[in-house]
């Protein structure tokens, strides 16, 4: 198998990097509109763009498929819990926040997933391919 030089790895360790950002602020976007409409359209919304966003940003990135997934999650809990908490006020409980973000974030994060994953599988399986031709080149 050939070796990669920096230059090859520096790009495909950016390309990764970008998707994790881009999935972060649109689940910035999302948990905005989160904020903003009725809760069971919004949720649907947020459950659709995390499965749609964390296939799309996965196709963009190399590696880390995952990460790219949790990352739209991360956003969108970040900005419902700052939304509550410019809403309702910071009452000196740290729990709250605290659990509010968990919750928000588990609950994405699994349905995320559901991009996710299938994302890797199919790059994985793409990556086996392509070392077999390669060998069989040889």
């Amino acid at each position: 198998m050939p070796r990669r030089d920096a230059a090859d790895r520096t790009f495909v360790s950016t390309r990764t990097r970008w998707a994790i950002v881009l999935a972060f602020t649109s689940g910035i976007a999302v948990g905005l509109f989160l904020h903003t409409v009725p809760v069971v359209l919004a949720w649907l919304i947020a459950f659709v763009g995390a499965i749609i966003l964390s296939i799309v940003f996965g196709v963009l990135a190399t590696d880390h498929y995952v990460i790219v997934g949790w990352s739209y999650a991360a956003g969108v809990a970040v900005v419902a819990v700052v939304a509550s908490l410019v809403t309702d006020g910071f009452r000196g409980d740290w729990f709250g926040p605290l659990a509010q973000f968990a919750w928000i974030f588990a609950i994405v994060a699994c349905v995320s997933l559901l991009g996710s994953l299938p994302c890797a599988l199919v790059k994985w399986e793409d990556k086996k391919v392509r070392e077999r031709i390669q060998e069989s080149e040889r």
